[in-house]
């Protein structure tokens, strides 16, 4: 039976991450004030996934569509307050007008490769006009 990893890299020595992770995508809804649900659109095990996902400009901070957010959550947690695994979680904050696509996949790396430590659950990027 082939692991998680080896399931979602098509190869083992594709640089496998301690945990797997998944890409949730929510847009707002002209009718509420608040975002709708988010959604899986991908996910990864190994560093080789991870780029296939995080590389596309489409889902680049800057290349969102206002009022939109991608969220990136070790598998098997939602990303919500409500899950249990996020209950005693904090929240760390960076508004930007400019430069978020250079920093976004240091973030990515750094959660995911646990060089920001091994509690995080998950990171959240999202596109609004004003902060």
């Amino acid at each position: 039976m082939m692991s998680e990893c080896e399931d979602w890299c098509e190869h083992a020595d594709h640089a496998p991450l301690n945990s797997a992770w998944k890409l949730w995508f929510n847009t707002k809804t002209r009718r509420s004030a608040y975002c709708d649900d988010p959604s899986i659109i991908g996910g990864w095990a190994c560093a080789f996934k991870m780029w296939h996902w995080l590389l596309p400009k489409e889902l680049q901070p800057d290349g969102l569509p206002l009022g939109t957010g991608l969220h990136i959550f070790k598998s098997g947690i939602s990303p919500s307050w409500e899950d249990p695994m996020n209950a005693r979680g904090g929240r760390w904050t960076i508004s930007m007008t400019s430069g978020a696509d250079a920093l976004w996949p240091l973030i990515c790396l750094g959660v995911t490769g646990r060089t920001l430590g091994s509690g995080i659950t998950g990171i959240i990027v999202l596109k609004r006009k004003n902060y």
